[in-house]
């Protein structure tokens, strides 16, 4: 009799542990998302002292307007690949958490050992992942269109480095009124692109995707930013 109580008390711990084993590996699994490139799919050619086209991956929303997004690029200077991960709240613009990863191995193996804490990270800020799809502006809220565009003002070359620099604005326009979604005075930057956006599942709001074009290694990269934009009050 107590043989047959260890025997299946051992069966017991063995599927126990078993059942951990696949859980673990389930949430290792937890898959990188499609990624987009802004940039090009925005209408812009990479030009020849432009070195680093990041990779863009929307992970999803949270019903309270946070956003879970990832770039990924290549460190010339480095020789390694670099993954940056972001929860952004688009009502305030701040980021409310982010992550850093630089590693020689490929994308998919960073994911893979730093996903866990990504995984419990969307959860505390109630992240639903979800497909997003890149969409080019102008869009349309309630049959009216909005375009998002940017004004740039150049400042000159910076004596010290040779790259520009810039002082810009990005608008928001809806019929005859606009308002202002994000600005930067005297950046050390080349330009600023907006590339497109990706739209909330839970209200008229967007993520404006802007890619920066910043000083880099022997040239220029891009690095992209997010900025919201709620699609029907704020304009003026």
């Amino acid at each position: 009799m107590k043989k047959i109580c260890l025997f299946f008390a051992a069966l017991f711990l063995t599927f126990f542990c078993w059942g951990v084993e696949i859980q673990l590996d389930s949430r290792q699994a937890f898959p990188l998302p499609a990624s987009v490139n802004p940039y090009t799919l925005g209408g812009n050619k990479k030009h020849s002292t432009l070195n680093t086209l990041p990779e863009f991956y929307p992970v999803g929303w949270s019903k309270d307007n946070k956003f879970a997004w990832c770039q990924s690029y290549w460190l010339d200077g480095a020789g390694i690949n670099q993954f940056d991960f972001y929860i952004q709240d688009l009502v305030e613009d701040s980021i409310v958490f982010e992550m850093h990863q630089s590693s020689e191995e490929d994308i998919v193996s960073i994911w893979n050992q730093v996903c866990n804490k990504y995984s419990d990270e969307l959860e505390k800020h109630g992240i639903v992942v979800s497909k997003n799809k890149f969409l080019k502006f102008p869009v349309k809220v309630k049959g009216k269109k909005v375009l998002v565009r940017k004004i740039v003002d150049e400042l000159g070359q910076d004596l010290e480095t040779g790259f520009n620099r810039i002082s810009y604005k990005i608008v928001a326009e809806k019929e005859d009124r606009v308002k202002i979604i994000n600005s930067a005075k005297d950046v050390l930057q080349q330009d600023v692109f907006v590339t497109g956006c990706f739209y909330s599942p839970f209200e008229n709001r967007v993520a404006v995707v802007l890619a920066n074009e910043v000083p880099g290694f022997e040239g220029t990269d891009i690095k992209y930013s997010i900025s919201g934009c709620q699609l029907i009050i704020g304009f003026e």
